[in-house]
């Protein structure tokens, strides 16, 4: 009988054993598999924001272009322009739409903080592809973010 018991311990245990081997695995796997799912969030490049703020010149035309290229060749997902300018030289506003129609990379322009302005009769190209300005803002001639409903605050989700 003590053999019988001897015998049955020995296997009780070599189970328990394979059980914990087993667990031990299992949050390895885990870890292993929570590790691989993150590895590309980390890695992923950031949004690149891009600030234009003052009358529209040669040099804000060649910082949207340099600004362009560095997203371009950090792999960034989007440029946003965050813009507040009342215009500025023609010339330099198509470098602009140009280098921003030619970039691989999206763009979104949103026009912030609230009350500036993105003003122009061009700014509306710069808009092309990708687009987005903030509620509240002045927008190119007669345009702006929203038309406020009276009493309760709310959008219309018309533009003007």
């Amino acid at each position: 009988m003590a053999s019988a018991h001897n015998f049955l311990s020995g296997r009780m245990a070599q189970a328990m054993r394979r059980k914990k081997r087993g667990i031990y695995l299992f949050f390895a796997l885990a870890v292993a598999l929570l590790l691989f799912l993150l590895a590309p969030a980390a890695a992923a490049a950031p949004v690149l924001v891009l600030k234009v703020q003052d009358a529209i010149g040669p040099a804000s035309a060649d910082y949207v272009i340099q600004g362009l290229r560095k997203a371009k060749d950090s792999g960034a997902p989007l440029v946003v322009m965050e813009l507040d300018t009342p215009g500025g030289l023609d010339t330099s506003m198509r470098q602009i739409i140009q280098a921003i129609l030619a970039s691989p990379v999206p763009v979104a322009v949103y026009v912030h903080p609230e009350g500036a302005r993105g003003q122009r009769r061009h700014l509306h190209s710069l808009c092309g592809p990708h687009c987005g300005h903030g509620t509240g803002h002045d927008a190119g001639r007669g345009h702006t973010g929203s038309h406020q409903l009276p009493g309760n605050g709310q959008t219309t989700g018309k533009r003007g």
